[in-house]
């Protein structure tokens, strides 16, 4: 079985260093190292595959970043992306997730929990750490913000396939765990995936989750809608 590709990309050479340590010795294959995003983007162009993870270390906010997320998310829909950061800010995490991120990790982790979720990033899950997650549950953490200094809002974040699927079960009254049995997860998958769906459409429950898709999608039954 070949192994799990891994790009590496940090402006740090050490912290570069060490996770690539980290990986290979796990049994993951780190195809590349790049210390900014256009040597990255150059190292995806010239791979000779699909790279699986994408893993971007104690990056700087850039607009370059979010425009390489979201340049892997559409031209390599098989990539994953996770962010590993020293930064706890609502807004750097909104502008990650809103551009595709498939993780979002705080450096103060474990070795043990880094590679747990680079194991459920090859298993197609998203990741967040708990604290951050139950910021975006209590509302905290919203992908519509808006910046009262210039006037200008950030637009929502369109849904996945499989998040859309799931608020249009929610809409339905569906329970997490027969969204969970519909769409192949588990519960714990289903809860995360909603919190997700909660911050970027800037609600805060399910309810409201629910009242959004309607009033978006009053013409489609819920198997028929689009987000």
């Amino acid at each position: 079985m070949p192994k799990t590709s891994c790009l590496v990309i940090s402006p740090y050479e050490l912290i570069g260093d060490l996770f690539e340590g980290l990986l290979s010795a796990n049994g993951y294959e780190v195809v590349g190292r790049a210390a900014d995003p256009q040597a990255a983007q150059q190292c995806v162009l010239d791979a000779p595959a699909v790279i699986d993870i994408v893993v971007l270390l104690f990056c700087t906010e850039t607009t370059c970043q979010p425009e390489l997320i979201g340049w892997l998310g559409e031209d390599y829909p098989g990539t994953s992306v996770l962010v590993v950061t020293t930064r706890s800010e609502p807004d750097f995490l909104a502008t990650c997730i809103s551009a595709g991120a498939d993780g979002y990790l705080h450096a103060d982790m474990t070795a043990a929990g880094f590679l747990a979720s680079i194991e459920l990033l090859k298993a197609g899950e998203k990741v967040l750490p708990s604290r951050l997650a139950t910021e975006i549950r209590q509302g905290e953490i919203v992908v519509a913000a808006a910046d009262e200094a210039s006037g200008s809002t950030l637009q929502p974040a369109v849904l996945s396939d499989l998040e859309g699927e799931i608020i249009a079960l929610v809409a339905q009254g569906d329970s997490n765990k027969m969204i969970a049995t519909t769409c192949e997860l588990t519960e714990a998958s289903v809860k995360m995936y909603l919190r997700q769906i909660f911050a970027k459409l800037s609600v805060q429950n399910r309810a409201q989750a629910a009242a959004w898709f309607v009033d978006r999608n009053s013409q489609f039954s819920p198997a028929q809608a689009k987000v």
